[in-house]
């Protein structure tokens, strides 16, 4: 009898083991996996896979500006962990989304209660605070729009796109298991959405694939932001084109490069240079922080163009592609945005 108990608690013992490790390998609540990674992911199209994998808990819906208190500026950050397979499976799109959130809202003295922040963004989630900004925003509001996550072409539904005849769009989270990619937020919607925000003073700033077109590509130590990865029907075309988006839009790439999310290695060297998160994104909180720490005078401008200079240094020095932001709109805004600077 007691070697039956024994072997019992034996066999107990055993199983708690076995499910404590299997628990050492669950995603942490910031949405970063312990399981080993690539050293970049590209940001860009998912290929020929119709439905998303997700990575990190989605709590439920959140709903932003209930109580937005005093002020002359808006933040609304959005992240979205997304991928079609482990490998092009986003990593830091939430990390990217929360730290610029802080950066901004350091920089402009921002109550927490004009800061929206939306972690494994929905499309419904986005489209609600962008719709629900119509109703607070003053012509002297400055509204600064934030995504993180893939960015993705489908086919030009309305015949506006005369280059290269696709639109772009943001890869939001899935609200529903097996959601097909092509559901995300394209952009001649997101334009009409900040379109009726009664301000001209909007900032919005993407870190994806295909964000030069109007709104993140493959390797072993880097992960594409795009999800077609080379394989879209998209003809690019280095061309004029009218400008997509009220304000000014500062894009992580150019409409034909891909832009990337780091994970702490150089892929050309496979030494770790400890970057990690989307790569246009780091370097442009990294450069917004040196500018707040000297605290003489933050020119927003200088800043971006040091973050462009990083940039594409680091991306000829460890990755196969160049990757160079961009700006596009009213570069006027860069003088205005420094009066909210206080």
């Amino acid at each position: 009898m007691n070697t039956n108990i024994l072997k019992n608690k034996l066999l107990l013992f055993f199983i708690l083991v076995i499910i404590t490790g299997c628990q050492n390998t669950t995603i942490k609540d910031d949405g970063i996996s312990n399981q080993p990674i690539v050293s970049e992911i590209t940001k860009s199209s998912l290929g020929n896979k119709e439905f998303l994998i997700t990575r990190g808990a989605k709590a439920g819906k959140k709903s932003c500006w209930n109580n937005i208190g005093e002020g002359n500026v808006f933040i609304l950050a959005a992240g979205a962990n997304t991928g079609t397979a482990e490998e092009d499976l986003l990593r830091y799109a939430n990390h990217d989304a929360k730290k610029f959130a802080n950066a901004m809202r350091q920089l402009f003295k921002v109550s927490e209660r004009r800061v929206c922040l939306l972690e494994n963004a929905y499309k419904s989630e986005f489209v609600q605070a962008l719709t629900r900004l119509k109703h607070f925003v003053t012509p002297n509001d400055l509204v600064v729009i934030y995504f993180s996550g893939h960015g993705d072409q489908i086919a030009d539904r309305d015949r506006d796109e005369i280059h290269d005849k696709c639109d772009e769009f943001f890869v939001t989270y899935p609200e529903k298991s097996k959601l097909k990619i092509k559901n995300g937020l394209t952009d001649d919607d997101f334009a009409e959405l900040i379109g009726g925000i009664s301000t001209n003073h909007i900032l919005t700033v993407v870190d994806a694939c295909h964000s030069g077109g109007s709104v993140r590509g493959e390797g072993s130590s880097e992960i594409v932001k795009s999800l077609t990865k080379g394989n879209s029907t998209c003809v690019f075309k280095r061309s004029k084109k009218k400008e997509p988006i009220k304000g000014m839009l500062l894009a992580a790439v150019k409409e034909y490069q891909l832009a990337m999310e780091l994970n702490g290695v150089c892929k050309k060297t496979g030494k770790k240079d400890g970057y990690v998160g989307g790569r246009f994104t780091h370097f442009l909180v990294e450069a917004l922080e040196q500018a707040m720490q000297n605290r003489a005078s933050i020119d927003f401008s200088t800043v971006f163009e040091k973050a462009r200079k990083n940039v594409r240094n680091h991306s000829r020095q460890c990755s196969e592609d160049t990757q160079e932001p961009l700006v596009k709109g009213d570069k006027t805004l860069f003088l205005e945005i420094n009066r909210y600077i206080p």
